[in-house]
């Protein structure tokens, strides 16, 4: 059984991996259903560290003997990796939604660099 966990793990981290080289970032948007298996895996990780981290204030759920300091080391491994998922989340759907809203003014997405009137727009984009 834990060898078909650790299986398990290993590739849903190296489907991450792919996602991240493919993508540049990890940040899994909620209306991607290709992409729900692996944002729900990530999930599990991130409160997992949570757990590990003591970070989870007045949770009794034990932190799965299975996330150790190694499966850590190994998600912070991947470029542009970050443990706070709701933050990014958020900002990538808030810059996307400004996308959307440039591309319905000027008709495409070629958001200039500097931006002077969304400037974290032209750098999202």
């Amino acid at each position: 059984i834990c060898d078909l966990h650790e299986h398990s793990w290993m590739k849903m981290y190296q489907e991450l991996k792919t996602f991240q080289v493919k993508h540049g970032h990890v940040i899994l948007n909620k209306h991607v259903t290709a992409t729900k298996p692996l944002r729900e895996w990530l999930k599990v990780q991130r409160y997992q560290y949570k757990l590990f981290m003591g970070m989870s204030i007045g949770s009794h759920i034990k932190v799965d003997d299975s996330f150790t300091e190694e499966r850590i080391h190994l998600l912070e491994e991947i470029p542009n990796f970050i443990w706070q998922e709701s933050w990014t989340a958020s900002l990538w759907e808030k810059c996307f939604e400004k996308l959307l809203e440039y591309k319905e003014t000027f008709g495409n997405c070629n958001v200039p660099v500097p931006y002077k009137i969304e400037p974290e727009l032209g750098e999202f984009v």
